[in-house]
């Protein structure tokens, strides 16, 4: 009869032990996807960064151009 009672005890108890250890599993793998989400968001936001960037000098580019335009066509008018 004690036999029985510490058998029923001991896997009571590892099925708490597994319970808890699957739900370790899992709060890693949930770890795993945040990280690979906060990686794949920062990726974007370089890629985006850097486009803006490339914009811009080939905006400024055109401003110099224009500039130099306007002035010649000023002192052409004078």
């Amino acid at each position: 009869m004690f036999a029985s009672i510490s058998l029923a005890i001991r896997q009571f108890f590892g099925m708490w032990a597994t319970l808890f250890s699957a739900g370790e599993h899992a709060a890693k793998a949930v770890e795993a996807l945040a990280i690979t989400a906060e990686e794949t968001a920062g990726q974007f936001c370089d890629e985006a960064r850097s486009k803006r960037a490339i914009q811009n000098r080939a905006l400024d580019a055109e401003l110099v151009i224009a500039d130099t335009n306007a002035v010649k066509s000023i002192k052409a008018a004078a």
